[in-house]
C-alpha cells in the first residue's frame, strides 16, 4: 500500500528519491492501465500495480476537512530544501525522456541495452529514478543513442534572499 505519511517531517534525501521513485512509478503505470481505470468507479477504487505487489486504494468522495493550499515551485527539490536542486530536477526530467522513450519503442531494458551499448543496470536504474550515479552529459548520451534529442532552454533568475542567509 503507497502512503504519504512514510516520511517524517524532516525530509531526508532518501525520503525524497523513495518519493519520486514511487511518483514515476504511478505515472508509469496510470498511462499502461489507463483504460482500465477509467472503467472503476471512481467513488471506491483500487489499484494493483504489478510487479511491486503494492495497491492503491482509496475513495475519491470530497471529505469536509478544510485543507491548506500551498504552492509549490514547479521544482519539488527546491520545494524539499535539497542542495542542488535545479541539476535533480533536470536529472529527473532527463530520466522521464529516457522512460517515454524506452515505453514508446516498447523496450525491456535488456532490449535497450542492445540497441544502445549502455548496461542493463543503468536503465533499471533510470526507471527506478535512483539517478545518484548518473551526470547530465551522460543522460543526454543515452537519449541520444535511444534516438532522440535534447533542446535546452535557459532561463537564469537570481535566487530569492533567505531569511537564514540575512541572519550569517
Amino acid at each position: 500500500m503507497l502512503k504519504a505519511s512514510r516520511c517524517s517531517e524532516n525530509l531526508d534525501v532518501q525520503c525524497v528519491r523513495r518519493f519520486v521513485s514511487k511518483s514515476c512509478q504511478l505515472l508509469s503505470y496510470m498511462t499502461t492501465y489507463q483504460r482500465e481505470i477509467n472503467a472503476v468507479n471512481y467513488r471506491n477504487y483500487e489499484i494493483h500495480l504489478p510487479g511491486t505487489g503494492e495497491t492503491i486504494e482509496g475513495d475519491a468522495a470530497m471529505k469536509n476537512e478544510s485543507l491548506e493550499m500551498i504552492r509549490g515551485s514547479a521544482n519539488v527539490f527546491r520545494d524539499f530544501g535539497q542542495q542542488n536542486a535545479d541539476v535533480e530536477q533536470f536529472k529527473a526530467l532527463l530520466a522521464a525522456e529516457i522512460i517515454k522513450a524506452l515505453d514508446r519503442d516498447k523496450l525491456s531494458v535488456r532490449a535497450a541495452h542492445a540497441r544502445t551499448g549502455i548496461a542493463a543496470a543503468d536503465f533499471s536504474r533510470i526507471r527506478n529514478a535512483d539517478l545518484a550515479r548518473f551526470t547530465l552529459d551522460r543522460l543526454v548520451g543515452i537519449i541520444n543513442r535511444l534516438g532522440s534529442r535534447v533542446k535546452v532552454k535557459l532561463k537564469v533568475q537570481p535566487a530569492p534572499r533567505s531569511p537564514q542567509a540575512d541572519l550569517a
